[in-house]
């Protein structure tokens, strides 16, 4: 078994005042993450690399923490708790902000630290409303939706609001592509009125057909909310599209 006890010049490293040092380190720890899986010590350490004040490394610990986020077990909790704090701080450059998004992906094996992602997440996204923040938040929160049932409903709320709310093409076609995820998954929370909503949303940001047939996406959404009511959404009179 290896360990980092057996190596003096990693452990040197690590304890080293010099965060240019500490961050390559880091970094061959998220690559060696198969060898090093199950050191309670590796996962400490990266955990308590994302309260550097220096962003060379709160970046590696960032790319650190996306490897060993599914192994870390019961220290997923304290993870989560030091990323919100990191997502929700003034000082956390934009850039690192979203790095740090993508971890809490995995963040679903507790209810408490599902709760705490979303709550945090949901606030940056009213906060930032830049393309790859939305886009990145958007998706997070629906793979968490998709393995906490109990947020299915709130999620196709939050996805239907930032369609309606959204400018950027292709973040709405992300979101789009988020509606068709949960229909998958849960079919059972589309109700009648946020599928008739929903319509409403399609004649609103595809004011023809040519690009309505470039966007396959929203396509395949509209084509499986017309499976779950059991009726072709495309022939009711709210859903009919321009021909012209």
């Amino acid at each position: 078994m290896i360990s980092l006890n057996s190596d003096p010049n990693t452990s040197l490293v690590m304890v080293s005042n010099d965060p240019c040092a500490r961050a390559p380190c880091l970094r061959l720890l998220s690559i060696l993450h198969v060898v090093f899986r199950d050191n309670k010590s590796v996962h400490r350490m990266i955990i308590l690399s994302l309260d550097s004040h220096y962003d060379i490394e709160l970046s590696a610990a960032v790319e650190a923490s996306n490897t060993y986020t599914p192994i870390l077990g019961d220290l997923t909790g304290r993870l989560c708790h030091t990323l919100c704090l990191r997502l929700e701080s003034f000082n956390t450059n934009l850039q690192l902000k979203i790095e740090s998004i993508k971890p809490a992906r995995c963040f679903h094996h507790e209810s408490d630290t599902i709760e705490e992602t979303r709550h945090c997440l949901l606030s940056l996204l009213d906060e930032y409303r830049s393309l790859e923040f939305v886009v990145n938040i958007v998706d997070t929160l629906t793979i968490l939706a998709t393995r906490f049932s109990l947020h299915a409903r709130s999620q196709i709320d939050v996805l239907i609001h930032q369609i309606d709310i959204e400018d950027h093409e292709p973040a709405i076609l992300a979101i789009f592509d988020n509606q068709s995820i949960l229909p998958r998954r849960m079919s059972q929370v589309w109700t009648d009125e946020r599928v008739s909503f929903l319509c409403r949303l399609f004649q609103k940001v595809l004011p023809d057909v040519s690009r309505f047939r470039q966007t396959t996406k929203m396509l395949h959404t509209k084509t499986m909310l017309s499976k779950l009511q059991g009726k072709n959404l495309l022939h009711l009179p709210i859903c009919n599209l321009r021909t012209s």
